[in-house]
């Protein structure tokens, strides 16, 4: 490669030539060219002694645009999501929400209302749980792009069961901090003006129902199922028998137990109701501060059993109401044939799944996915093959991911297991 310039032109005429000097000098020209190291970026319209432009024989490269990575990854896990019509929704649920809360968070400072704020507090909680649902979506997309489908991504499914602990943590921490305002404003009961009272608790209390039966949240509705009833809740399903025999159409809705959060908004709702009329009746202040208390109580009666449950699954722990049936379970193991004893026996859940679950292998009826393993000591003239298949056979309905050793003496088998990590 080489550059050129025109002698007989007064202005400089610096060009790239891509082929030799002797074919690079047209055949119906007399001027000379001489060569010049001269940066050939002036003479950007090839103009020289002809009209026509030369023809390009290579081709141009622009420089690579930077891109910021963190923005490169999201961009690349959130394409496929957007492909995804449930997905969709869920992000148009977030804006909608957004805007909910900034709705509502205004009328409180408009209207000074505790019990207002405090039902607020219900729609941040469903801002919490529409991104675990996002990160839910996300999971489920990560797994059918996983080759095998015998692979389980147990470590996201543990990050959605964090998601919902640190969102019912936060929420209650903030009732918390609502309760104690409230017992300051025993003392001192301020104004509080009614305009904003009624108008916010419609307005929550739609949206919150609209959420409820549009959106399916996968971990919140694993911890809900495998969590033990709230008072309120056993109360509720008291009086909803009689009535679901009366009016048979409310069996979805209240049987066999309510929703949790659907309750708990119904309750924020009427108490904020409630709350209006007697301060346009009587200037009955005193009820807002009243009203909020009873919410804050509602909401940490209701939630806390949520949080137990998801915290027991982030511990690796054994949930109570299945020790039973592992008993039973092992105890049928021990009576098969060629079996001596069962030992150093460890169980274990690693994440909750919904009963709709979309592989059933991985779950069991309790809606648990759970991890185990057992040390089984054989005769010597059993097979010890077929006792490790009826083994498993018998304990897979309950333990999804089982791991039997199977040995003859009970030397080994105490050191087989020492060597076992459980990962």
């Amino acid at each position: 490669m080489a550059y050129f310039y025109n002698d007989k032109s007064e202005l400089y005429n610096g060009r790239i030539i891509d082929t030799p000097r002797v074919d690079a000098v047209p055949q119906a020209t007399t001027s000379t060219y001489s060569s010049v190291s001269t940066d050939p970026e002036f003479d950007l319209d090839l103009s020289g002694i002809t009209a026509q432009k030369p023809i390009l024989t290579s081709t141009i490269h622009t420089f690579p645009k930077r891109r910021n990575k963190m923005y490169g990854h999201f961009q690349h896990a959130m394409k496929p999501m957007l492909n995804i019509r449930f997905a969709r929704r869920t992000f148009a649920f977030i804006v909608l929400n957004i805007f909910v809360i900034f709705v509502l968070f205004m009328w409180c400072n408009s209207s000074n209302s505790l019990a207002l704020r405090a039902f607020l507090s219900l729609s941040v909680f469903d801002f919490f749980t529409l991104l675990t649902c996002l990160l839910s979506i996300w999971v489920a997309t990560t797994q059918r792009s996983v080759p095998d489908n015998s692979v389980q991504l147990y470590s996201y499914e543990r990050i959605e069961i964090l998601l919902v602990f640190s969102s019912l943590v936060l929420t209650m921490l903030g009732s918390v901090f609502i309760l104690k305002e409230s017992i300051l404003r025993i003392v001192e009961q301020p104004d509080v003006a009614v305009g904003r009272l009624l108008p916010g608790a419609l307005l929550g209390l739609v949206f919150h129902v609209i959420l409820t039966f549009s959106i399916r949240n996968k971990a919140l509705q694993c911890v809900t199922e495998a969590s033990p009833s709230s008072l309120i809740q056993e109360h509720v399903s008291d009086l909803s028998q009689p009535l679901c025999t009366v009016i048979p159409v409310f069996n979805r809705i209240l049987l066999p137990r309510i929703d949790p959060f659907f309750l708990l908004s119904s309750i924020g709702s009427a108490l904020v109701l409630l709350t209006d009329v007697l301060i346009q009746i009587d200037l009955y202040y005193t009820a807002d501060t009243v009203a909020s208390i009873l919410f804050v109580f509602a909401t940490l009666t209701t939630m806390w059993p949520i949080a137990v449950c998801s915290a027991q699954v982030l511990l690796n722990t054994t949930p109570p109401y299945v020790l039973g049936q592992l008993d039973k379970l092992l105890s049928e193991a021990q009576t098969l044939d060629g079996v001596l004893e069962i030992r150093n026996e460890r169980f274990f859940s690693v994440a909750l799944a919904s009963k709709d679950h979309t592989d059933l292998r991985f779950c069991n009826g309790f809606g648990l996915i759970m991890a185990g393993s057992v040390c089984v000591r054989v005769r010597r003239d059993a097979d010890e093959q077929m006792v490790l298949a009826h083994v498993t056979n018998r304990l897979s309905p309950l333990v999804t991911q089982l791991t039997v050793q199977v040995g003859l003496l009970s030397n080994y088998i105490i050191k087989c297991h020492q060597n076992y990590i459980l990962l």
